[in-house]
């Protein structure tokens, strides 16, 4: 292939790495003349020294190649993972064609104001923590009621001993937010497992769990929300990302913790609405004019094309 740009990216770009973080790079290539002819061509790949059943630590690598045509439809949908490598500075920069700079230039005809996959994004992810801090309260509701029982009847009682109109377990009834819950503990409803056995087997590391996973969640995954949401928004009102990013320093806060999940989440909350705001005033076309680069993209691939054909021809003899 025809390595037209390679950089740093991810949290190394962002100035959001910590000790463990992983080494991410971004390739936008021109294929192969054997790919292009045999129709081969993967227009986006991933290579990764990680084991894909445990997370990648320091030492791991992450790179994902690009076609060049394909991260240009990418950068038309407003794709921010595109459009940080549009704007990635020059330091960050390990390998270039001098091409790229003018695929820059050009890429910018495709500049518009698509961030509904963005604000979907982000809704999505304050809706899952939403979710899940709800089932969090409910499963401390019915740890607490439950071991009020034992407390009064001893560790042998079991639910079917007790006369549950009288209880407050929400969960039993199942809902929507909660139906793995609900039917966890509706299955021991009608069981003769002692209370007691059931809090130590099912219900405390049923907790321990929902805590690691929110705790997970709270850390990096709106961390990455508020930052591709910011992104957006400064693209809509400037037309421009800065990398590193400003707030750098905030967005650690977020994962390390230091900014408590209420704070976090009302940060997101008000990202999108700020992406809403922005989206309806910006001066941004509603769509990128594509059709104005297909001559470029068509001379590029032209040339590529009869480099490739070049250099594969047996030299005369």
């Amino acid at each position: 292939m025809k390595v037209l740009v390679k950089t740093i990216c991810g949290s190394s770009l962002y100035g959001t790495a910590i000790e463990s973080s992983d080494q991410d790079f971004k390739v936008i290539f021109l294929p192969d003349l054997e790919d292009m002819i045999r129709f081969k061509v993967d227009r986006i790949k991933v290579f990764s020294t990680g084991n894909k059943h445990k997370k990648n630590g320091s030492q791991d690598v992450d790179i994902e190649f690009i076609e060049v045509r394909r991260f240009l439809e990418l950068v038309e949908q407003g794709q921010t993972s595109a459009l940080e490598t549009i704007f990635t500075p020059d330091e960050f920069i390990i390998e270039k064609d001098p091409l790229w700079d003018e695929i820059r230039q050009q890429a910018r005809h495709l500049f518009c104001k698509k961030t509904e996959h963005i604000i979907g994004y982000m809704n999505s992810q304050i809706l899952k923590f939403e979710r899940q801090r709800e089932k969090m309260l409910i499963l401390e509701q019915n740890i607490e009621a439950l071991e009020r029982i034992v407390n009064e009847f001893g560790d042998k009682v079991t639910l079917s001993d007790i006369d549950t109109n009288v209880i407050h377990l929400e969960s039993f009834q199942p809902s929507d937010r909660d139906i793995l819950t609900s039917k966890k503990l509706k299955t021991n409803l009608h069981t003769k497992t002692p209370i007691a056995q059931m809090l130590k087997k099912s219900l405390h590391p049923m907790m321990k769990k929902l805590q690691s996973s929110n705790e997970n969640f709270d850390m990096k995954t709106i961390m990455h929300a508020i930052r591709i949401g910011q992104e957006g928004l400064e693209f809509l009102l400037a037309e421009k990302i800065t990398l590193p990013r400003p707030n750098a320093n905030i967005l650690l806060d977020i994962r390390n913790g230091i900014i408590d999940e209420t704070k976090a989440f009302e940060m997101a909350k008000d990202t999108v609405q700020a992406l809403t705001t922005a989206k309806a005033s910006t001066s941004l076309p509603e769509r990128g004019n594509f059709e104005s680069l297909d001559s470029f993209l068509d001379e590029m691939y032209c040339r590529h094309l009869e480099d490739c054909l070049r250099q594969s021809s047996p030299k005369s003899a």
